[in-house]
């Protein structure tokens, strides 16, 4: 290409380059954790409950950067929900499991109590 080709093609480019690219992919990860979060009940277990509500504010923050013009903001906002999002599934996994082993030491405790 010749010199001033290079030079419209970048001032075209620059042209269309108004702003940070709104973060869709960091927006859809938040939203999908934030739905994983809410399918293994982490609504139901009080810990797991106060994140999965951080994150629903944060995704809700990111949102609303978005539409402000403020991408990078939006995108910060997104990755703290995805992270609360997570910490919200694993202290909902945390609790279920923590529920199954206390019926399983009960069980054990009955079967003994039987036995003697």
């Amino acid at each position: 290409m010749k010199p001033v080709t290079w030079i419209i093609a970048g001032a075209l480019l620059g042209a269309g380059c108004g702003g940070a690219a709104a973060p869709t992919a960091t927006r859809t990860e938040a939203r999908s954790s934030l739905r994983s979060a809410e399918a293994v009940g982490a609504e139901q277990a009080p810990r797991a409950s106060y994140y999965l509500e951080l994150a629903r504010e944060q995704a809700q923050q990111g949102d609303e950067w978005v539409e402000d013009g403020k991408m990078d903001r939006a995108r910060l906002a997104y990755e703290r929900a995805a992270a609360d999002a997570e910490l919200a599934i694993a202290l909902a996994n945390h609790a279920e499991a923590r529920g199954e082993a206390e019926q399983v030491r009960e069980h054990i405790q009955d079967m003994r109590e039987q036995h003697l």
